[in-house]
């Protein structure tokens, strides 16, 4: 079965895809949060395609008439610090790893 996802913050249309067959129901899909069964309509040029929840229907605006909203900015050199502070964790958890069992054996015999 064919469903059409749609941001759950603004409803813009993301694209299209296929439902996963319920595994305990034959015939039943799953249908995510976020989608839709309902197929939606074509567009011009410099349209936008925004799937309104409340009333289970697609709706065509213009691009440059549509309000979005405005996109969370993420400091770069903070999430890039981040993911370096993560990867020395986890090298020295892996580092501490025989450590720990061996102190382990230790205590158990």
């Amino acid at each position: 079965m064919k469903i059409y996802l749609f941001n759950p913050e603004t409803g813009v249309y993301l694209g299209e895809d296929f439902a996963d067959e319920a595994p305990m129901r034959r015939g039943a899909f799953i249908v995510p949060t976020y989608a839709t069964t309902i197929e939606p309509p074509q567009l011009l040029p410099g349209q936008l395609l925004v799937f309104n929840a409340d009333r289970q229907r697609w709706e065509v605006h213009n691009r440059t008439t549509m309000a979005l909203p405005m996109p969370i900015k993420v400091n770069a050199p903070e999430v890039f610090t981040r993911r370096i502070a993560m990867k020395k964790l986890r090298l020295l958890l892996l580092l501490m790893t025989p450590i720990i069992m061996t102190k382990k054996r230790l205590y158990v015999s």
